[in-house]
């Protein structure tokens, strides 16, 4: 109707030019005619359909595409990069624009990019004014699409039990060299053992840890120039791990972990991603939100307090994690095997995740060191009654049927020797060491271990 409504008055306006007082009637009778058309709440409705067409088409182009990201080609999941992304740098006491450019622009591109970089920042870089010092704190805009891609670092923060380091082709077994933290390079390899936790730092101050019998690949550390952006991927080919992600804040900003058959891209969020082969693939969020693209290269958002898990290309719906109450201290002393217990409501508590860490201090940042893990479905909980004297931290996670581990719930405690003095023995203990060949009236000195919870 709107196409023979056009038809209509464009007919009409060609042939305006020879029209008598009669034809100019007709003519004004049968604009109005097609003006109505078009005007109709049946036109409104096509014109509205037709715009919100094109919105879903451009929405999808740009947007986490269904079709186009891959598993096995982590590089193609990208969160909304905006073709004209812009960093502004703020010039320091010594800046020149040559040095600036020197230090942002990549070097294959430098020819052309360069004249497009002073012109729109009216630098100039002929003569002695290319060596001339810029004023300080002038902001100077650099395209990221100009910018090279230079190699970064990350440190080993802390690391417990056995485990091994692969770099260039070699193994390195010490966690730090004269006091200096380790750094991992691109392409770093990480494997852990039975009570065996890597953190690992990343350059744009994320953290990632790696749980006992886990491995991982740090595939892609890059910087953009000397921006605060960052690429960062990570393969987890076999295991479990932690992460904090820092907000990233700018979308050419990536950070990617992917494993067999997940591929996860976030923006700034606390999430733990599982993948073992005789179990589900699992992504946990306890803060912000992860894309997840499945095998079969669908995305699934997963906001904060909630896990998918995917099995067989199977992707479940969003599950809501488990949250244990308040951990309890029963006050009971040695021996500590009843010495917390916890309560919940949720009833696809299937059992509790238990981590026993030493905590010590070792310059400004405290260590954690694991030294009992364990799975258990009582609500009074059972560790190991011979931990060494010292600080401890218990940690506690609730899981569900489905193997997605719910936020943790934690407490400390304390264990000291306490040596007990001798003292006159009990009639049933004279009486125990008459039958095996003795008469103690008095026994010896003693040691206990005697555990206390720090109140909350």
């Amino acid at each position: 109707m709107i196409s023979v409504a056009l038809l209509m008055m464009f007919s009409l306006l060609q042939n305006s030019r020879q029209v008598d007082v009669y034809g100019l009637l007709s003519r004004s009778v049968l604009l109005g005619i097609a003006a109505a058309m078009l005007c109709s709440p049946w036109a409104s409705q096509a014109r509205s359909d037709a715009l919100k067409a094109e919105a879903a088409s451009s929405i999808k182009t740009n947007t986490l595409a269904k079709s186009s990201v891959a598993p096995s080609k982590l590089k193609k999941l990208r969160v909304a990069k905006a073709a004209g992304d812009i960093f502004v740098y703020q010039t320091k006491a010594g800046d020149t624009a040559q040095s600036v450019a020197f230090d942002f622009i990549d070097k294959a591109q430098q020819k052309q990019q360069l004249n497009k970089f002073l012109s729109m920042n009216r630098l100039q870089l002929a003569g002695a004014k290319k060596r001339k010092p810029l004023p300080v704190n002038k902001s100077l805009r650099i395209p990221f699409s100009m910018m090279f891609l230079k190699l970064e670092h990350a440190i080993l923060l802390n690391a417990s039990g056995p485990y091994s380091i692969t770099q260039s082709g070699k193994e390195l077994k010490s966690v730090s060299q004269d006091g200096q933290k380790m750094s991992l390079l691109e392409g770093s390899s990480i494997k852990t053992g039975d009570l065996s936790q890597v953190t690992v730092r990343f350059p744009d101050l994320s953290t990632l840890t790696l749980e006992p019998n886990s491995e991982m690949v740090i595939e892609k550390m890059r910087r953009y120039g000397n921006s605060d952006a960052f690429s960062i991927e990570v393969l987890l080919s076999d295991g479990r791990a932690q992460t904090q992600v820092t907000p990233l804040k700018h979308s050419v900003s990536q950070y990617e972990i992917r494993t067999k058959r997940i591929l996860t891209g976030v923006r700034g969020t606390a999430f733990s991603i599982s993948d073992r082969a005789s179990e589900n693939a699992l992504v946990e969020v306890q803060e912000g939100a992860v894309a997840m693209v499945d095998e079969s290269k669908v995305t699934h958002l997963i906001q904060a307090g909630f896990g998918r898990y995917s099995k067989d290309r199977f992707v479940s719906e969003p599950i809501s994690l488990i949250s244990l109450a308040k951990i309890t201290c029963t006050g009971k002393l040695s021996p500590a095997l009843d010495l917390f217990e916890f309560s919940t409501d949720n009833t696809d508590l299937d059992q509790v995740v238990l981590k026993i860490y030493q905590l010590t201090n070792r310059g400004s940042e405290p260590i954690r060191t694991l030294v009992s893990s364990s799975r258990q479905k009582s609500k009074e909980l059972k560790f190991p009654a011979h931990l060494a004297d010292g600080q401890y931290l218990l940690n506690l996670q609730g899981q569900d049927r489905n193997g997605l581990q719910g936020f943790n719930a934690s407490r400390e405690f304390s264990v000291t020797s306490k040596q007990m003095p001798r003292r006159p023995a009990s009639e049933a203990e004279r009486g125990l060491s008459k039958m095996t060949g003795s008469d103690n009236a008095v026994l010896e000195s003693h040691t206990i271990k005697q555990y206390d919870c720090k109140a909350s």
